[in-house]
């Protein structure tokens, strides 16, 4: 490190997974006589990361071939599929006095179900929780809920946001709308609330 300069130094890596086992790209040896050798090393590989920890070993060569065998039972027995990004599209909320005619309603994050190889994909259903909006509304604020769910077990949560920001045009009461939301106080601030249960592959939701 700091190479061409008067304080330039080395690191050694005791962790030789890294440099030999492809994927591997962490993460800590160790080693006290009351410990023993330890590690622990992180592994990506298919789009899924996988930890692992051994202790009390009694050599580093040791510690290496037991951390490298539970990584590769761990990525030979389990999967991570892919249910959704965070720009996925998961329902449009009309917004007929703001500046935006619609609130876009996403998860805060990418949606994944990790699950056992022997026992096959599973196709989730998804039920969502959309709270009251007040707008103005900015990226990041939560306004509902993703259930994911198989056979009616709720298996994951999901905070739901906006893309994007929602603005005020006027501080007015708004009406009624039975198809798209519905006003929960005659305040100076909108205010949107709608529950939906559906059912079917969340692949169905829309990617901006």
């Amino acid at each position: 490190m700091r190479k061409n300069t008067d304080n330039s130094f080395w690191l050694v890596n005791t962790n030789k997974l890294v440099r030999f086992k492809k994927g591997v790209d962490g993460l800590k040896t160790g080693y006290t006589s009351g410990a023993g050798y330890c590690l622990t090393a992180t592994m990506m590989k298919d789009d899924m990361r996988v930890i692992a920890t051994v202790m009390g070993e009694p050599s580093s060569q040791t510690r290496n071939n037991e951390v490298s065998s539970m990584l590769d039972y761990a990525f030979a027995q389990m999967g991570l599929k892919k249910l959704l990004s965070k720009n996925s599209v998961i329902e449009t909320i009309n917004l007929p006095k703001a500046k935006l005619d619609e609130a876009k309603i996403v998860p805060s994050e990418d949606v994944n179900l990790l699950y056992k190889k022997i026992d096959g994909e599973i196709t989730p259903t998804y039920e969502i929780d959309i709270n009251e909006i007040k707008v103005p509304t900015k990226k990041g604020d939560v306004v509902g809920t993703l259930y994911v769910k198989n056979e009616d077990k709720i298996i994951n949560e999901i905070d739901l946001t906006v893309y994007g920001n929602t603005l005020l045009k006027a501080l007015r009461n708004l009406q009624k709308n039975r198809h798209f939301c519905q006003v929960k106080k005659k305040v100076p601030v909108a205010v949107f609330h709608r529950r939906m249960v559906r059912s079917g592959s969340l692949h169905d939701a829309r990617y901006l």
